[in-house]
């Protein structure tokens, strides 16, 4: 497996090991990123330590699982460096947009979704195969945050982070980009 997919794994898996031993969801609503805090202050480091914190076990292994997958496959075909702007870009994305979606919630937002799905747009985008896949995820969440869904999901991380990976993977074949290219 690709070194950063590799390394991003396991620094979910010791954030929550961490988060664990630190109370659990006060380390959560303490570290994760808050929207009426965030835009009452403009603090950032939110935004970046929510990607390494989960709500429980579930979430963080579906979370890696996704992660696992799709990172590989992107880290393989970006290499590290592009991987990792792409990573981080989609989860700013997203949590940017959880923020702009309800800028008033006072519920802390935990998890990498919208890395990942930034990672799965992009991923479709480079193997057609999995772009019914992508279409069905996006679809899913657009209807969720028409209709009200689930409130622990954050449709605005997911889409936000959608948006960011497709926009990348739009950048790279405009600008030609190939896996011949790619930073090791």
């Amino acid at each position: 497996m690709p070194s950063i997919t590799v390394a991003l794994v396991l620094a979910n898996v010791l954030a929550y090991r961490l988060e664990l031993a630190s109370g659990g969801q006060s380390f959560c609503e303490a570290f994760g990123l808050v929207p009426a805090h965030f835009v009452r202050t403009g603090e950032i480091a939110p935004i970046f330590t929510a990607m390494f914190l989960h709500a429980n076990l579930t979430h963080l292994v579906g979370n890696l699982v996704f992660l696992a997958i799709f990172g590989a496959v992107a880290e393989n075909a970006l290499g590290r460096v592009r991987f990792t702007v792409l990573y981080f870009a989609s989860g700013v994305g997203g949590a940017l947009l959880h923020v702009v979606v309800d800028p008033s919630a006072t519920n802390a937002m935990v998890g990498c979704s919208g890395c990942l799905f930034g990672l799965i747009a992009l991923v479709a985008a480079l193997k057609p195969r999995f772009l019914g896949f992508a279409l069905a995820l996006g679809g899913i969440e657009i209807w969720h945050s028409l209709s009200g869904g689930e409130t622990s999901v954050s449709f605005g991380a997911h889409l936000g982070g959608l948006a960011v990976g497709a926009l990348f993977a739009g950048l790279f074949r405009v600008t030609g980009f190939s896996e011949e290219e790619r930073f090791a």
